[in-house]
């Protein structure tokens, strides 16, 4: 028996049809997964840096009698150095025995600074530490909204791991960031190590499901620079 050619025809147009179907739902299911994976959020750590207690000319930096260990970096401007300088680094009173800071004072980058300080809140036997602050900067770099995040921080010095109070944030939209401050806190005439190495942990919530993200950073202290391990 013989097939009409219109039969043949329209099984062919028909199984055309379909293929097509199936090839627009394929390709709109991964246009549909490329999308989701851009959109969802992905909070990530962008950057890291430190906090400068004063900035002046690098000869009046090199010359001033700090009388301990401070940490500077000369500052560039488009590539072009400025003569000036940033110290990221003050003094702070220590109580030994509870291992805090003891509150109230003024900044001190100079012993000098330690001395006023001293006579001016009448204190005695005091201990001193050298005080740093790093700023880490997340941000999501999806487009929808993550909820109940929780970011937390170890910094593993040579000294050992310090582990860091974790940072709450109810909601943190696309594009969004949000700043992680933390105190760091040395003995007086400890030079600091070429490198110091951040585990950061970001937990949240999208779309009834949680997302957990480690990552690993290296920030290094004489360049004021820092990069993914």
């Amino acid at each position: 028996m013989k097939i009409p050619l219109s039969i043949i025809f329209n099984i062919g147009t028909l199984f055309i049809s379909i293929s097509a179907l199936v090839a627009t739902l394929i390709y709109n299911n991964n246009q549909n997964m490329k999308w989701d994976a851009l959109n969802k959020p992905q909070i990530n750590p962008i950057n890291i840096s430190l906090i400068a207690f004063e900035e002046m000319s690098t000869k009046d930096a090199t010359s001033r009698n700090w009388g301990y260990e401070i940490l500077q970096y000369p500052i560039f401007k488009e590539g072009v150095y400025t003569g000036n300088s940033r110290i990221y680094s003050e003094l702070v009173f220590w109580d030994a025995n509870k291992n805090i800071r003891i509150p109230g004072n003024r900044v001190m980058t100079t012993m000098d600074d330690v001395k006023e300080e001293t006579n001016r809140l009448k204190l005695q036997n005091v201990t001193l530490k050298k005080h740093l602050v790093f700023v880490l900067t997340f941000r999501n770099n999806g487009q929808l909204s993550a909820n109940n995040i929780e970011i937390s921080l170890k910094l593993k010095d040579v000294q050992g791991e310090f582990n860091y109070q974790v940072n709450n944030i109810k909601e943190l939209a696309g594009g969004e960031s949000t700043d992680y401050k933390i105190d760091f806190f040395v003995d007086v005439n400890i030079v600091p190590v070429a490198t110091e190495h951040f585990i950061t942990s970001t937990r949240y919530e999208y779309a009834g499901k949680k997302y957990t993200k480690e990552r690993k950073i290296a920030f290094d202290m004489f360049s004021n620079n820092w990069s993914f391990e």
